[in-house]
C-alpha cells in the first residue's frame, strides 16, 4: 500500500512537471536560458522546441519574443563559437551593433591593419586606448606582435586625442598612454623597428615643447612672471 502511494505520487510530481514544461511561456524561458548557455543559435532553438516539446514556433515568432524582452535577436545559420554574437543578443535595442566583428585586440595582435581601422573610426569610443581582461593595451599586442602599421595607427591616434583634449595646443601623450606602459611596449617589442618607432615617437614629442613655451614665454606681458620646462630643463622669464 506505501509502495502503490510513493509510485503514485511520483507519476503525479512527473506530469506536473511536464506540464509545467509545456507551458509555452516556460518553453520559451528555458529556451533562452539554454540558448545563453549552449550557445546555440535561434534556428537551433527553433528546431529544439520542434523536437522536444512538439511546439511549431517559427523564426518570427522568436523575433518578437526577443524584441519583447528588449534584445537584439541574433539569426545566425549555426552555432555559436564566441561570445560577441552573445553579447550582441543581450544588447538592449537601443545599442545596435556598431562595432566591428574582431576585437581591437586580437585585430593588433593578428595585424588586421582593416579591423584596427574600423575600431578608430568609431567616433567618440575610447576601445582603442583601453586594456582587455587581461590588462594588455592595443598597442601593447601590436608592439609584442610586430605589426609596426598597427602601431603607427595607434601612436597617430594618441596624437590626435591629446591635441584634441588641450585645445591643438602640442602636448606629450603621457596622460593616454603613460610612461610605464610604453616602456612595456618598448621591452616587448618584437622587432627594433618598433623599438625605434615608440622612442622616435617620444623624442619628437619633447623636441616641440621647447619652441612653443618659448614663443609663449616672448609673447607674454612684460609684468608677468612665466615658468615652464622644456625638454625637463627650468627656465624663468620676466
Amino acid at each position: 500500500m506505501g509502495s502503490g502511494a510513493s509510485s503514485l505520487q511520483v507519476y503525479r510530481r512527473r506530469a506536473l512537471i511536464r506540464q509545467h514544461h509545456l507551458d509555452p511561456n516556460v518553453v520559451l524561458a528555458t529556451s533562452l536560458r539554454a540558448m545563453w548557455s549552449s550557445q546555440t543559435s535561434i534556428r537551433t532553438v527553433a528546431a529544439d522546441l520542434a523536437q522536444k516539446f512538439h511546439l511549431d514556433v517559427d523564426m518570427h515568432e522568436l523575433h518578437v519574443a526577443l524584441e519583447t524582452l528588449g534584445c537584439v535577436s541574433l539569426d545566425a545559420a549555426t552555432d555559436l563559437m564566441d561570445v560577441e554574437p552573445l553579447v550582441a543578443f543581450c544588447m538592449p535595442r537601443k545599442a545596435r551593433m556598431i562595432f566591428p566583428a574582431v576585437s581591437i585586440w586580437l585585430a593588433c595582435k593578428n595585424g588586421d591593419v582593416d579591423g584596427l581601422k574600423a575600431w578608430l573610426a568609431i567616433d567618440g569610443d575610447p576601445t582603442w586606448r583601453l586594456p582587455d581582461a587581461f590588462g594588455n593595451l592595443p598597442i601593447y599586442y601590436a608592439s609584442l606582435c610586430g605589426h609596426s602599421t598597427c602601431v603607427q595607427l595607434l601612436l597617430s591616434r594618441y596624437e590626435r586625442e591629446a591635441a584634441a583634449q588641450s585645445g591643438g595646443f602640442p602636448v606629450d601623450i603621457d596622460a593616454l598612454l603613460p610612461p610605464l606602459e610604453r616602456q612595456r611596449c618598448i621591452t616587448n617589442a618584437l622587432h627594433g623597428d618598433i623599438r625605434r618607432l615608440l622612442e622616435l615617437q617620444t623624442t619628437e614629442q619633447r623636441s616641440r615643447f621647447r619652441p612653443e613655451l618659448t614663443d609663449m614665454a616672448k609673447e607674454d606681458d612684460d609684468d608677468e612672471d612665466i615658468v615652464g620646462t622644456t625638454n625637463w630643463d627650468l627656465f624663468e622669464t620676466n
